[in-house]
């Protein structure tokens, strides 16, 4: 730091007008914009600018964009780091000068969401030994990640498992792609080592993902235990789908009771899953022998206009629960009965149908 600050005290002192012949002016005027870049003082920009527009013929030029660009790189001025990149010219550079200029492109063509270019870029140091090596790497495979082309992402994430930087998040990203692509075995083994102790937001995002391994495989207990942790750390939150893991892993291990709130929390939209849940808030709401809310369930399961299954058995339940609730059973209940055997004329219950019509 020191040398700079000499030389921009040296070349202040050259300004004088018996000093101003041509080769002197150059001299001056290229390190004075150089020492302010490299003390990254207010000027240095314009200073930079000003040699660059005083002398545009100078064998300089080239190392002066490359240095405006650097300047605005670090002061975070990515549009304007690439205005001066795309100014360089690569002939004179070593390896390491080369792929430093690669990279930092990349990352100002990353961080204005170019990410074809940035990745090209990338791609051309990830594979050089140079200190962006890493940095490179990483960068590349995030897009890649980020583009769903897990099967390029993955290896270039694990070469990176040793490196000091990156080897504390590269895990989760691998995780994610074991996630994506079934490999629920490897996934779960990798993972093992994240679901204990302090709570972060990468931590709790792999506990969501090993739940939902544990709810595909039908290890509801697990679930429970995993999801009952994340809502935990995730309050207010929580989506639907979540709400209905932990709602059906409850429904299954007969907690009937905390399976309702859960169910209540995904009935807000009229889709597949609303309905599967109204139908399992109505049995829930039965065995603990609230039949009128079971009853209420049941019908708006039925309601939601979508064909399958669930809305033919909700119907019916909701018509059985009718003549058991209703104080005047040739009201809702027939109706609900006549319902259910003009929609569903070829039901294996229809017979049982007419039974209590009778």
């Amino acid at each position: 730091m020191q040398k700079y600050e000499a030389a921009r005290n040296m070349s202040s002192r050259l300004m004088s007008p018996e000093e101003l012949l041509l080769s002197f002016d150059v001299e001056k005027d290229y390190y004075t914009s150089a020492s302010a870049a490299e003390l990254e003082q207010e000027d240095a920009p314009a200073l930079l600018l000003k040699f660059l527009e005083d002398y545009p013929e100078n064998t300089r030029t080239n190392l002066t964009w490359f240095r405006l660009g650097n300047l605005e790189f670090r002061n975070r001025n990515y549009r304007n780091a690439l205005r001066a990149y795309e100014k360089v010219d690569t002939y004179e550079f070593n390896q390491e000068t080369n792929a430093e200029y690669a990279f930092k492109r990349g990352y100002s063509y990353f961080m204005g969401k170019d990410m074809d270019m940035a990745s090209r870029l990338f791609s051309g140091v990830k594979d050089r030994q140079t200190r962006y090596t890493g940095p490179a790497t990483y960068y590349f495979a995030h897009i890649m990640y980020e583009n769903g082309n897990y099967q390029t992402a993955l290896p270039e994430f694990e070469k990176l498992r040793q490196d000091q930087t990156f080897k504390s998040v590269v895990p989760y990203y691998i995780i994610q792609i074991y996630y994506l692509q079934g490999r629920y075995d490897e996934m779960l083994d990798m993972a093992e080592p994240y679901l204990t102790g302090p709570r972060n937001k990468r931590t709790n995002e792999i506990l969501r993902l090993v739940a939902d391994v544990n709810y595909r495989r039908g290890n509801y207990a697990e679930v429970i235990n995993q999801m009952e942790d994340y809502q935990q750390v995730n309050r207010g939150r929580v989506s639907r789908e979540e709400n209905y893991v932990l709602a059906y892993s409850y429904y299954i291990t007969k907690a009937y009771e905390k399976a309702i709130p859960h169910f209540q929390q995904v009935t807000g939209i009229e889709d597949t899953l609303a309905q599967n849940a109204w139908y399992h808030l109505g049995d829930s709401y039965l065995k603990t022998d609230q039949k009128q809310f079971a009853s209420n369930a049941f019908f708006e399961a039925w309601k939601i206009p979508i064909q399958s299954p669930i809305a033919e058995d909700a119907l019916f339940n909701y018509a059985k629960l009718s003549i058991e609730l209703s104080y005047n059973p040739y009201n809702e209940s027939i109706k609900a009965l006549q319902q259910y055997l003009t929609t569903y004329p070829a039901s294996p219950r229809r017979d049982e149908a007419y039974t209590y019509l009778a």
